[in-house]
């Protein structure tokens, strides 16, 4: 399971106690503390931004990187269930394994607007799998020269149920079997999500490894994301459990359907394509 995986990988425990913090704990901790926000940013200056084709960042001025390169092969969503359409496929796809993916703690202070910064020229085009969403995505366009930052005021934690870091469950290989996905109503309250709500309510299918369990964790959010056969679409659910094989898999909700190129703000995905 993703515990194990963690602490073999970087030799901490990813949940730790108040005064029983490891290194990854303290280090979450103080990049919390460290969080700024950008003030002169909203969905004009966004507007502006995203029809500078590259030559502005978020909160106006120069981009810090340039922005992200094109995808390739570029995706085409389906436009309904009866309509799905085949898309290319890369020369190697991802492969699942349980768990997700994580990356160690890095520490990165505040950012003054002064700071000098190292730019990276970008690869000519972009793994989709790997860096996905358009480059006009609030997920990757890169912070301008002129954006102004105040402290986002994050108080030291002294509860982990306060905040804590959640694992996400990212299963990218569509080949897997189509499983039915049953609503739980437990959510975040006493009874278990190992258990469906009676009568059976199917809420999604979708590619899901034969044996991979995720364990009852009520204090968790425990999100998962699917990337489905046609190789386009994300379907987002929470909190998902698997206890057993005699149990079915359970979430209390899924999002509306996502698209991996696309901007994909909000609860819904935003139709909008790349930026040439």
């Amino acid at each position: 399971d993703y515990k194990n995986t963690f602490r073999t990988a970087y030799g901490f425990d990813f949940f730790a106690a108040p005064g029983n913090e490891n290194v990854w704990a303290k280090d979450v901790r103080k990049l919390f503390s460290l969080l700024s926000i950008i003030t002169n940013w909203n969905a004009a200056t966004y507007n502006t931004v995203k029809a500078s084709k590259g030559t502005l960042g978020v909160g106006g001025g120069a981009p810090r990187q340039p922005w992200a390169p094109p995808i390739t092969p570029l995706l085409i969503p389906p436009t309904s269930a009866s309509t799905v359409k085949p898309s290319p496929v890369p020369a190697k796809m991802p492969t699942f394994s349980p768990g997700q993916t994580m990356s160690p703690s890095s520490k990165q202070p505040q950012v003054p607007s002064s700071t000098s910064f190292v730019v990276t020229p970008p690869p000519a085009t972009r793994d989709v799998y790997k860096q996905p969403f358009s480059n006009i995505s609030i997920w990757n366009l890169p912070i301008g020269a002129s954006a102004t930052y105040t402290p986002a005021g994050i108080t030291a934690l002294t509860d982990t149920t306060s905040v804590a870091v959640d694992p996400e469950i990212i299963l990218l290989d569509y080949t897997q079997p189509m499983t039915n996905i049953y609503y739980s109503s437990a959510g975040w309250g006493a009874n278990s999500r190992c258990v469906a709500d009676s009568p059976l309510k199917l809420i999604l299918q979708a590619p899901y490894p034969p044996g991979f369990f995720i364990p009852d964790q009520p204090r968790q959010n425990y999100p998962a994301s699917f990337l489905m056969p046609d190789q386009v679409t994300i379907r987002q659910v929470q909190p998902i459990a698997h206890c057993s094989t005699s149990q079915p898999i359970t979430v209390i909700e899924a999002t509306d359907p996502a698209w991996i190129h696309h901007t994909n703000v909000g609860r819904t995905s935003v139709k909008v394509t790349e930026s040439p």
